[in-house]
């Protein structure tokens, strides 16, 4: 595949990864999904299947560093390796959509698509036991047919313009998904996209509510990372935020609370926000 076939492929994924704050910051009408109900019937698997380092959700956070003399840290030990290690103890729970768009990417070479495949399993061998390296190898070329079919399929989907219709097309995403690869399968390799997308837009559901309290949103959200991601890597998640990065969820969170102040109460509330949530010289 071309690198302009890879991106078309990817194109609903990757776009919907997005939606969720773009979503979050718009709605006025009431959302065709309560925020009480944001919090039921999940697709995707509600048990954690994946470190939060596998999601883009650990775009949104800076985690300090975790030196400790010669030990390495994750972020040392080559990505080949970390699906090695995971790989050995059968179908990894991993984000193998994004390795395999890696390896399309950054690795293959060639000017057909046999060539780069080839070259493909020729890094794959090179770096991995061969045992295991066999067996990406065949998912991956099983992933790249499942690409060029998504093209196909892509035109029959319009994209999403409310969370609630973003929901639905995770739904027929993951329906086809588990069609082509089977549940296990398809939950490895697109998995951690499926979840951070369903996270995005279940989270702009419950801010897009104006007929929730601010308290109760706070409630909501925390019960939805936990259901979602449980509750160490939830906790991890909010841990490093950048403090304008909480400021600003933190107001979304109460427009309504404080637009129904009058504008000196108001502006004394935004106040307190501020002093809580942005450290001294900010």
């Amino acid at each position: 595949m071309t690198r302009k076939s890879i991106l078309i492929a990817a194109a609903i994924a990757l776009s919907l990864g997005g939606l969720g704050f773009f979503f979050s910051d718009t709605g006025s009408e009431r959302p065709a999904i309560s925020a009480q109900d944001a919090v039921k019937n999940y697709l995707t698997d509600p048990h954690p299947q994946t470190r939060l380092e596998q999601t883009s959700q650990a775009e949104k956070v800076a985690p300090p560093s975790k030196d400790s003399g010669s030990e390495k840290r994750a972020d040392d030990i080559p990505q080949e390796e970390q699906i090695a290690n995971e790989h050995s103890a059968g179908m990894p729970e991993h984000n193998l959509a994004e390795y395999f768009r890696y390896l399309q990417t950054q690795i293959s070479e060639g000017n057909s698509p046999a060539e780069r495949t080839e070259s493909i399993r020729h890094h794959l061998l090179e770096t991995l036991p061969r045992d295991k390296a066999e067996e990406l190898i065949e998912l991956y070329e099983k992933f790249t047919n499942f690409e060029r079919d998504a093209v196909t399929r892509a035109e029959e989907w319009n994209m999403p313009e409310s969370a609630e219709e973003t929901l639905e097309l995770i739904g027929k995403m993951q329906a086809y998904q588990e069609e082509y690869f089977g549940q296990e399968a398809a939950k490895s390799i697109f998995g951690a996209e499926m979840k951070t997308m369903e996270y995005d837009a279940r989270k702009a559901i419950i801010l897009n509510d104006r007929n929730v309290s601010g308290q109760e949103k706070e409630q909501l959200l925390e019960q939805l990372g936990r259901d979602m991601w449980g509750a160490e890597i939830y906790r991890e998640m909010n841990a490093n935020k950048d403090p304008y990065d909480i400021l600003d969820e933190k107001l979304i969170i109460y427009r309504d609370d404080l637009a129904a102040l009058d504008p000196d109460t108001r502006a004394d509330e935004i106040a307190k926000l501020r002093a809580k949530y942005l450290p001294p010289g900010y």
